[in-house]
């Protein structure tokens, strides 16, 4: 285990195709419910102090934030709930027959897992 990530985190075991899912090694077992969000981070490279040189520890990379969906006895499925509002415009087909006005109207877009890859870590966010 690296300095930063503990005893405790959970480690990525699997990413489903969408991209919005992933697997997490802990379940109810280890006291997950459904419901506990997580973030989802990678280690990045070594930090240390300008001043004395002294290790920092490893810089985590956030790759996202999910909320259990599904609990098993010892894995959970968590899934992307952050989202941005987006403003879709509808228009008619080029060789429809009728001419309609465009529409516009607001979606929420889900956002993705950035780069998740197995083994990245997954610590429980404190409510």
């Amino acid at each position: 285990m690296s300095d930063n990530a503990v005893e405790h985190d959970a480690l990525v075991a699997g990413i489903l195709d969408d991209w919005r899912k992933i697997i997490l090694n802990k379940g109810s077992q280890d006291g997950i419910s459904t419901g506990d969000k997580f973030v989802v981070f990678g280690l990045g490279g070594e930090i240390h102090d300008p001043k004395t040189g002294e290790s920092l520890g490893r810089l985590e990379e956030i790759k996202g934030k999910g909320m259990a969906i599904h609990v098993q006895d010892h894995m959970c499925t968590i899934e992307t709930y952050e989202f941005e509002i987006e403003t879709v415009v509808s228009v008619a087909h080029p060789h429809s027959f009728f001419q309609f006005p465009q529409q516009e109207r607001k979606e929420k877009v889900y956002r993705e897992f950035v780069d998740v890859q197995s083994g990245d870590y997954a610590r429980k966010i404190r409510r």
